[in-house]
């Protein structure tokens, strides 16, 4: 899993119909977490390194262990949504991360980083993370580590994985 001090990871992201967006973060760590000192960062066309688009978390946000956060774009009517922004917007071939603001590393992500970036990996599509190894958006993306999910399929957010072998 992560270093010791991050523990977090991304294990879904809901591209839906419309507003439909979801972004889930998931603490790992057997102890309480804050998330103060981390963003949620949103490379579009995941074409630089650069987050085009940075995300606070709430003031004051603690995970305990294996604790869920659900961040949604403030249009999307969902209830188990935890926090909401109109900021949450990305499409298919957007890359999504977990940053350490202090120094500006990628702790997990989920896309790719590459120029030009492939046509919408993950359009119209939830994916759950089956692996959870984490992934600071430099490595490829392998899809095979993520089942794909129907259009706005909400039933697992903030839940343990339920897609997966």
């Amino acid at each position: 899993f992560f270093k010791q001090k991050t523990a977090y990871e991304i294990p879904l992201r809901l591209v839906g119909s419309g507003n439909n967006k979801a972004l889930e973060i998931y603490n790992c760590n057997p102890a309480t977490v804050s998330l103060d000192d981390y963003a949620i960062c949103v490379t579009i066309n995941e074409s630089t390194m650069n987050c085009e688009n940075t995300i606070a978390f709430t003031s004051g946000l603690v995970l305990p262990p294996n604790g869920y956060h659900v961040v949604c774009n403030s249009a999307f009517a969902f209830a188990g949504c935890d926090q909401t922004t109109g900021s949450l917007t990305f499409s298919g071939n957007d890359r999504l991360g977990i940053l350490e603001v202090a120094t500006g590393s990628i702790v997990d992500a989920i896309g790719l980083l590459v120029n030009p970036a492939p046509t919408d990996f993950a359009k119209d599509v939830t994916l759950e993370r089956c692996d959870y190894t984490p992934n600071d958006g430099t490595a490829p993306l392998d899809l095979a580590q993520w089942a794909s999910l129907p259009t706005d399929s909400l039933g697992n957010l903030g839940l343990a994985s339920q897609s997966c072998p």
